[in-house]
């Protein structure tokens, strides 16, 4: 189990990035949802002990993470937003070299692990190309894979879907369910998508401050009954989004009420109920 109090990181020029974060957290995957700017990457690298916070405590199972970092480390999988590459080293090469930190110093044991990990992200059949001759979805694919190494279990992926095809998309959810079965998995994402098909539980990160956690059905039933949708703009309620469909702009619409004659009442989707969070909206 993952514990964190009070978490808040204060940079020198006095910028709260984060503040009082409390989060408890099983195995299963959790889905840390925000904005760009939001605190969702400073809470990732605090989390995997790059970084050490103002104030605050953070724990996994028995470790405390501020005085045994080294020891969460071994039992830790991160993939970052942006990583870098040796250049001109192959994918089982460089996996080899990831292993041997990691701390699986037999070769045999670590040729099984690299095998199994490219086959699971489908790079096998590439593992002797330079990892920086990777397209931008097969680069993170690898990324998948080095943070799975050793059988972590607390593993921490910032935006993993990124530059992912449905195909890859669905392949990289089915790892991470898989693993989350005797995991802690925490994907930070803006996309809302990645959090209905993969999470067991959510949060909205906005500002620096936890806004909400729950499951994702409880983000959408945050709006039940008040969701509604108009081609015209109305004089109340709040306007969650709009978006042009078949050349007709429509509104998504928090009211009440029927917010204009013309309006429709829909079921509130989880787009609906994280945009509500960001805007300060709150069930009555």
């Amino acid at each position: 189990m993952l514990a964190v109090e009070d978490l808040t990181l204060i940079y020198p020029d006095g910028t709260e990035a984060l503040r009082g974060i409390d989060l408890c957290l099983g195995r299963g995957i959790f889905g840390l949802l925000g904005p760009n700017g939001a605190g969702k990457s400073s809470l990732m690298r605090l989390l995997a002990t790059l970084q050490r916070p103002s104030r605050g405590s953070m724990r996994f199972d028995d470790i405390d993470l501020l005085a045994e970092p080294e020891r969460l480390r071994q039992r830790l999988g991160y993939l970052p937003q942006d990583f870098g590459v040796y250049p001109n080293t192959s994918a089982l090469d460089l996996l080899d070299h990831l292993a041997v930190l990691k701390g699986i110093t037999a070769r045999a044991d670590r040729s099984a692990e690299i095998e199994r990990l490219l086959t699971l992200v489908n790079l096998w059949e590439v593992r002797s190309r330079a990892v920086a001759t990777f397209s931008g979805g097969m680069r993170q694919r690898f990324g998948v894979a080095q943070a799975l190494i050793g059988d972590p279990r607390l593993i921490i992926v910032d935006e993993p879907t990124a530059g992912l095809d449905p195909e890859e998309r669905n392949r990289l959810y089915d790892v991470l369910a898989e693993v989350a079965e005797d995991a802690v998995v925490i994907v930070s994402t803006h996309i809302i998508e990645d959090v209905a098909s993969l999470c067991d539980r959510v949060g909205v990160l906005a500002g620096g401050r936890v806004q909400f956690i729950g499951t994702p059905d409880d983000l959408s039933a945050l709006l039940l009954g008040r969701v509604w949708i108009s081609d015209q703009k109305p004089a109340a309620g709040l306007v969650l989004s709009s978006r042009l469909l078949s050349r007709r702009r429509q509104f998504r619409i928090v009211s009440d009420t029927p917010p204009d004659p013309r309006s429709t009442q829909i079921e509130p989707a989880i787009e609906d109920g994280y945009l509500a969070v960001l805007k300060g909206a709150r069930p009555c």
